[in-house]
């Protein structure tokens, strides 16, 4: 298991060279790339291109041999990560850091995005309003928005088993407009606000 990293400038230094390598070859060849610069990064995908692929990783060998990876290896650095599924994220292929990167800050790495099927630059990657490491925790699927943690108590946001200060502090936080890894929205009015408050504060009080 790879620790995480928060990124910071910092380590966006790191890699570049290699990065803005790969990126040049990507856009010299469109026929064979699109990206999608939507959100946060690019997101990088084969459509097209007849070059040889000798272990059907969906990255043709000319393109790892670019990238400076082992046409034969799906993950070349042995990282954990398949050569392909860095390419599609826009991480450089031989950089053994970029496992242990959080890029959004949701408490889940690279490594760990990967094994969960999860997008690295989306904290909710299904748009259920749990984050992805909170699903994860609680053992529900965070690519699945039909799969997700459950309380049958009211304000219970966090889905622990008991109302208590810990869900009303989501819950004040939400309001308050700072992102929060559960939904807080208790009273279903499309937006949390003070009823939600009150609502939270009722249920620790056993009202």
């Amino acid at each position: 298991m790879h620790p995480t990293t928060t990124i910071t400038p910092a380590h966006l230094t790191q890699c570049t060279a290699a990065f803005a390598a790969m990126m040049a070859f990507m856009l010299a060849a469109p026929a064979a790339w699109t990206q999608d610069t939507g959100g946060s990064a690019a997101l990088v995908t084969i459509v097209a291109g007849d070059a040889t692929d000798s272990n059907n990783d969906g990255l043709p060998d000319s393109v790892k041999k670019a990238l400076g990876a082992d046409p034969h290896a799906e993950d070349s650095n042995g990282d954990g990560i398949p050569d392909g599924w860095k390419v599609r994220y826009g991480f450089e292929v031989m950089c053994m850091e970029n496992a242990a990167w959080d890029m959004d800050g949701g408490g889940l790495n690279n490594y760990e995005e990967y094994l969960y099927g999860t997008n690295p630059y989306r904290r909710d990657t299904d748009g259920d309003n749990f984050w992805d490491s909170f699903e994860v925790q609680w053992g529900s699927n965070p690519a699945d928005n039909s799969c997700y943690p459950f309380s049958d108590l009211v304000a219970d946001v966090n889905c622990d088993g008991t109302v208590d200060a810990r869900d009303l502090q989501f819950v004040i936080n939400g309001v308050l407009g700072t992102d929060v890894p559960v939904p807080v929205d208790i009273t279903g009015s499309g937006v949390a606000n003070a009823m939600d408050i009150q609502k939270a504060i009722n249920a620790i009080l056993g009202l």
